[in-house]
């Protein structure tokens, strides 16, 4: 068998630890304007493909228990296991920081990782050319507020 050329960004352990502490969770907000958008109210939930989990983490918080089921990781399998799309869209969520917690977060992106696990720079090299370079967003300000965004599809599977 080849060897994958992808690599698990946290086999180092510091690598995990900055993620762990600087991704923000907005999630649970997401999870709410889908439920009322598409009125899921007493639905189960299931976090399909979100890379983290920390939509998992979301989910959990729902007072319904837990399924356990294969991954359904592409339209094929959705459709196979009796799921149809509900909901085809983009989300879009302001998220404040500041400075520091800006630079915490820019520094769990897998290119970081990867110039850190190659010996091309360290952890300190990086964060001061972070506080460097996103100096000119803040321009005095405490925080300011940046958008994360992204796809999101929402199946449901009727009983």
């Amino acid at each position: 068998m080849p060897e994958s050329p992808v690599t698990n960004p946290f086999t180092r352990g510091a690598d995990a630890e900055r993620y762990a502490k600087a991704r923000p969770f907005f999630h649970l907000g997401v999870l709410r304007r889908l439920a009322e958008s598409l009125d899921l109210d007493g639905a189960l939930g299931l976090d399909v493909g979100c890379g983290t989990g920390l939509s998992s983490l979301a989910l959990a918080r729902y007072p319904r228990p837990r399924r356990h089921a294969p991954p359904l990781s592409d339209p094929k399998s959705w459709t196979a296991s009796g799921f149809h799309l509900r909901h085809d869209g983009r989300d879009r969520t302001i998220v404040h920081w500041s400075q520091a917690e800006l630079v915490d977060y820019l520094t769990t992106q897998s290119n970081v990782n990867a110039a850190l696990a190659g010996g091309l720079d360290t952890i300190e090299g990086v964060r001061r050319w972070l506080i460097e370079a996103t100096a000119p967003l803040f321009a005095g300000a405490p925080a300011v507020g940046l958008a994360f965004g992204g796809a999101i599809q929402c199946g449901r599977r009727d009983a």
